[in-house]
């Protein structure tokens, strides 16, 4: 069975000519054997396979989720991972977003909501629940 990819949310920071997309997805393995996300695209441009920070304050920092990410079978789980110097141009047709898991299999991430896009100050607020959460 192949794995379902929801985009819970998608937060965009613009920074001159390009922009960095912060999106959070939601993968169910509704398979037996676990599966290894290996690489993510938006369109053309590649997630950072590194943590990188998106929210950064007195209290703590708040990371993106590193890949590869791991999907026991019949699990499901949430992370967040950065696109950075990502073109409008590029963007200009539907933004497409596919897994690379496992031996170049791919899923392609559907939207549970039609407005996915939120502000700065609500990631900030879905992070920290996000963060509370993993602890």
């Amino acid at each position: 069975m192949k794995p379902k990819a929801l985009i819970k949310w998608i937060n965009e920071v613009k920074d001159g000519e390009t922009s960095q997309f912060n999106i959070c997805l939601s993968v169910f393995n509704g398979s037996s054997k676990p599966i290894s996300i290996k690489k993510i695209w938006l369109n053309n441009f590649p997630a950072i396979d590194f943590p990188l920070v998106l929210v950064s304050d007195e209290d703590s920092e708040i990371y993106s989720d590193d890949l590869p990410i791991n999907v026991d079978p019949f699990k499901s789980i949430k992370f967040v991972v950065a696109f950075q110097y990502v073109t409008p141009e590029l963007l200009q047709r539907k933004r497409l977003i596919k897994l690379v898991y496992d031996s170049n299999k791919t899923v392609i991430a559907d939207t549970d909501s039609p407005n996915v896009n939120i502000d700065s100050r609500e990631m900030i607020r879905r992070l920290n629940a996000y963060r509370l959460k993993k602890k």
